[in-house]
């Protein structure tokens, strides 16, 4: 079993390289040979540097010989800037010389890069990131859960919670974390939205909105809210914000009793999957809660 849950974690980079390149308009094969760059085993395992790692000159430059195993934010700004300098490489590349030059010439310029700078930045701003989560969790407790819990289904809204994964991401491969704490609480939003999509199943004698507010919520309790939230709540006001104090009160709930996950993606229902043993019955509390709620 961990072997199945962590695999994906050991060639991290390499996966985000490709999807990535993808989106920023770049080879997506060049963006996963980045990554593979960045997880080289010629680096120390960034899970054992305490044990000492090296450094190779390049050109006058200390170049530190550490890997990047399980991040996100350095493959991530890595493979947008190889995106740049592909496509800056194309515009000036003679089309007779383009496949063979391009690919050689983006993957040596991106990757010095990635190490000497990029990697480096992206390594200090995720844990950064993971650093000021967990000090808020773990000093404002409850409070913090109440905070993100209620405002999560907000920042649905704009679209902004497709980025979250990237951090959730990056707290699972931070050795010093290992567990993810947010999805806990974008959960118990979730299934917030799903409980008052549901009251106004109960409330409303609308034939046409009954019709929708039953898969709506039966959508949101398994992790998928826009439906509920595009198409009864928001429009409806009340239920949203009676969803918002849900989410709240479920969110401080699974914060202030330790409630982890250990992988990203599933929340709801389908997110008992992946909490830990020990946390399940508080889980099921808190979505208890928020649903209620």
């Amino acid at each position: 079993l961990d072997m199945c849950s962590s695999a994906a974690f050991i060639i991290l980079p390499i996966l985000i390289g490709f999807t990535a390149a993808r989106e920023f308009g770049g080879n997506p094969y060049l963006g996963a040979t980045l990554g593979g760059i960045l997880t080289h085993p010629a680096l120390t395992n960034a899970w054992g540097v305490a044990a000492g790692f090296q450094t190779m000159n390049f050109f006058g430059f200390e170049i530190a010989m550490i890997g990047y195993q399980g991040t996100v934010f350095p493959v991530l700004l890595a493979v947008w800037f190889m995106s740049i300098v592909e496509k800056q490489l194309r515009r000036f590349i003679p089309d007779a010389l383009d496949l063979i030059l391009t690919p050689f010439l983006t993957v040596v310029i991106s990757g010095f890069i990635a190490l000497l700078i990029i990697g480096p930045a992206g390594r200090a701003l995720g844990d950064g990131i993971s650093f000021v989560l967990s000090t808020l969790i773990a000093h404002a407790g409850w409070l913090a859960g109440l905070l993100f819990g209620g405002l999560y289904s907000a920042i649905v809204i704009t679209g902004i919670h497709h980025s979250f994964h990237a951090i959730e991401a990056g707290l699972l491969g931070n050795p010093a974390i290992g567990v993810n704490f947010l999805l806990p609480i974008w959960a118990m939003a979730n299934v917030a939205q799903g409980g008052a999509c549901l009251a106004v199943w109960f409330k409303t004698k609308d034939t046409k909105i009954k019709a929708i507010t039953l898969p709506s919520a039966f959508s949101a309790m398994l992790g998928i809210t826009e439906a509920a939230i595009f198409g009864i709540n928001l429009r409806f006001v009340k239920p949203f914000i009676a969803a918002l104090i849900g989410g709240a009160a479920g969110g401080a709930w699974v914060v202030s009793v330790h409630v982890y996950m250990t992988a990203v993606g599933l929340t709801a229902i389908p997110g008992m999957a992946i909490v830990q043993p020990t946390s399940l019955v508080n889980y099921i509390i808190g979505m208890v809660i928020a649903f209620a709620v």
